[in-house]
């Protein structure tokens, strides 16, 4: 098993003009890139944003889980524990975090490249139960077998305009109930927000999440709410390039507003 190759599909010995990267949501032209890959598959592309569901499809998962209780550990004991027993750095308060973590089940939207390995092997000696939901090529599907994680879901990221129902539909075939919901890919963690909003874990709001993946997007809630923000001013084409140079002043600094883009 080669431990740095986490896609069979990517061959890295090529040179790197030959390489396949991970999707753009759109090309230089603008135009949505449709063609069909191995990464387009397996990763959500850098700058897509996934759709909310309608009315009708949020009713439609939100009553699945009206009725059912959580009888996780973390939830069953967690209201009856004070605050001030979790925090702090004592030996006496870790034993208890780690005992009440012990046994609750954690969805993870897209795992990570195989380097994040020791975070599962750190997670399973807790007694963290994971599911991780990624693309069909993933590192992680073989480690069910290897006891290493609990379930693995697969999902084709192909199609992300429709991401969120397609993965609550898979999730609700589970016998699972979720304790808590992450991501270790950046790009997925809007996903992950809103795929923990309708299983109704509590989460960061996904509104909150979107923001903080743009640059341009937090440097304005940052300056709606009066906190210190240096100058920035959003280009779009390079006709407002000048507009920028004016706004800004120099020394000024050129960056891609969404994270995860090359610089």
């Amino acid at each position: 098993m080669e431990m740095s190759v986490d896609y069979d599909l990517d061959d890295r010995h090529l040179p790197s003009s030959q390489v396949e990267k991970i999707p753009f949501l759109h090309d230089h032209r603008g135009e949505e890139i449709f063609s069909p890959s191995s990464l387009r598959a397996n990763f959500i592309p850098v700058g897509a944003r996934t759709l909310d569901l309608d009315e009708s499809k949020k009713s439609k998962y939100s009553g699945m889980f009206q009725e059912t209780p959580l009888f996780s550990p973390v939830f069953q004991h967690l209201p009856s524990v004070k605050a001030e027993a979790l925090a702090g750095a004592s030996k006496e308060k870790q034993e208890l975090r780690r005992k009440l973590v012990r046994g609750s089940n954690i969805l993870i939207v897209q795992g990570g490249y195989s380097g994040k390995r020791f975070i599962y092997e750190r997670l399973k000696e807790l007694g963290v139960i994971v599911t991780i939901l990624d693309g069909p090529d993933s590192y992680w599907k073989q480690t069910v077998d290897e006891g290493l994680i609990h379930q693995f879901v697969e999902i084709d990221f192909t199609e992300y305009d429709s991401i969120v129902e397609r993965s609550l539909d898979l999730l609700l075939e589970l016998d699972t109930v979720f304790d808590g919901v992450t991501s270790y890919f950046e790009n997925a963690v809007p996903l992950a927000a809103k795929l923990a909003t309708a299983l109704g874990v509590q989460t960061n709001p996904v509104e909150a999440c979107e923001k903080a993946r743009s640059k341009s997007l937090t440097r304005e809630v940052m300056r709606d709410y009066g906190l210190p923000v240096p100058k920035f001013y959003k280009i779009m084409n390079k006709e407002e390039l000048s507009k920028a140079c004016d706004a800004v002043g120099f020394p000024a600094v050129l960056k891609v507003s969404c994270i995860g883009l090359p610089r």
